[in-house]
């Protein structure tokens, strides 16, 4: 390499390289080479990594791009970007601390203080990777390579006021994801809950809380597949005389049916007069199985209030019991079978004792996938299996949860 090579502007020794010069390639890594180390060294200090191996590894893929792609480039950014990146591949990688490995411990450390800190890093680097690529590259330069304003302004062709705001928007997105991570889960779902009910966005700190907890994640996603799973609660298309139910039924023109005593597991079946069930009988009146199921229109004749289920209808229900101050999402099961020859054909909607409508006394309420997927298949099972959540609740409450029925 010549020494007027050293003295080159990095403009001149990308296009001098790229015609073919590999001496101009070699006065770029002499340039970049100690600071890009040093950018490695304080990236990796934390984790023990091998700055000298990221060097390389971005000067290999420098050397590549450069002779793949004609199109100008910064430089000196272009190259710290690559470094960052792969730093940042480098961290993710980053391997448990052995237990046994006294050595890797300080001296008179604890060493589950070292797993939560090694525990925050990999936190902290997923949240650096989740930020907008101009923001976290502003950051960095700032943190790690402690560059001005008006240099990272210069770099990212922006006015240094542009990147003083990058910089705090930065700080502000990384304190809100690690609050976010750390908040409790009730809260969150308590949000997620009703985000859902108002059917719009939740806030982005529940968002980022989700992100990255499983738990809460797999909440809200059984919140997504109950609202799809609830139009169940009208019975499918091809149900027949069922379909078609008025949201308006609920009042007068009551049934004889004979219910279980003591709230065991009944059906109201057909014409009203007469019921199948399991245990003790008692005759009762009782308003209308049509106004078990409200909601919307279908195809199909309707059922008005205080008129009988069609001969091959019936509903299934089972009672269980909510209890108050449920804190955490709990998910229950509760299994429903239809009377011999009948097969599941939709939920019914759950109700209090008193005959009120309870779903909004449930966090979830839904048929199990493998249960859905048969009623698509056109193979209903004559049990179905339902999942049910309580909410918060001040008092505890006994509701009725069920299926409707049709006969095979």
């Amino acid at each position: 390499m010549t020494p007027a090579l050293r003295l080159r502007s990095d403009e001149h020794l990308v296009k001098r390289f790229r015609a073919g010069d590999e001496d101009a390639f070699a006065a770029i890594h002499e340039r970049h080479a100690r600071r890009l180390h040093a950018t490695a060294a304080r990236a990796l200090r934390a984790h023990g990594g091998d700055p000298e191996g990221v060097v390389q590894e971005a000067f290999l893929r420098a050397h590549r791009a450069l002779r793949a792609d004609e199109r100008p480039v910064e430089l000196k950014p272009w190259l710290h970007r690559i470094v960052r990146n792969l730093c940042l591949d480098e961290l993710r990688r980053t391997r448990p601390v052995a237990l046994q490995d006294e050595d890797q411990l300080a001296a008179g450390e604890d060493v589950y203080a070292t797993l939560s800190r090694r525990h925050e890093l990999r936190a902290l680097i997923d949240d650096l990777a989740d930020l907008p690529e101009q923001q976290r590259t502003a950051l960095l330069m700032r943190e790690l390579d402690g560059l001005s304003h008006d240099e990272v302004a210069s770099v990212l062709e922006v006015t240094p006021q542009a990147s003083r705001q990058l910089v705090k928007r930065a700080r502000i997105s990384l304190n809100a994801a690690a609050q976010a991570r750390d908040a409790a889960c009730h809260d969150i779902r308590e949000d997620l809950l009703a985000a859902h009910d108002e059917k719009r966005r939740p806030s982005e700190h529940a968002l980022r809380h989700v992100k990255r907890c499983s738990a809460c994640a797999e909440f809200r996603a059984n919140l997504k597949a109950t609202r799809n799973r609830l139009r169940v609660l009208v019975p499918p298309l091809g149900f027949g005389p069922l379909g078609g139910l008025l949201s308006a039924v609920g009042g007068g023109g009551g049934v004889t049916a004979k219910l279980v005593a003591g709230g065991c597991c009944a059906v109201l079946a057909a014409g009203g007069a007469t019921a199948w069930v399991a245990g003790q009988k008692e005759v009762v009146r009782d308003r209308a199985p049509a106004a078990e199921v409200g909601g919307k229109a279908i195809s199909g004749a309707p059922i008005r209030a205080g008129s009988t289920l069609p001969p091959d209808v019936a509903i299934a229900k089972l009672t269980v019991a909510l209890p108050a101050g449920q804190r955490t999402f709990k998910r229950e099961t509760a299994r429903v079978s239809c009377p011999p020859g009948m097969a599941v054909a939709g939920l019914a909607q759950p109700r209090t004792q008193d005959g009120k409508a309870a779903l909004r006394r449930l966090r979830m309420y839904q048929m199990t996938t493998a249960d859905v997927r048969r009623l698509e298949r056109g193979k209903p099972p004559r049990t179905l299996t339902i999942e049910y959540a309580a909410r918060r609740l001040d008092q505890p409450v006994v509701i009725s949860v069920g299926t409707f029925c049709k006969r095979r």
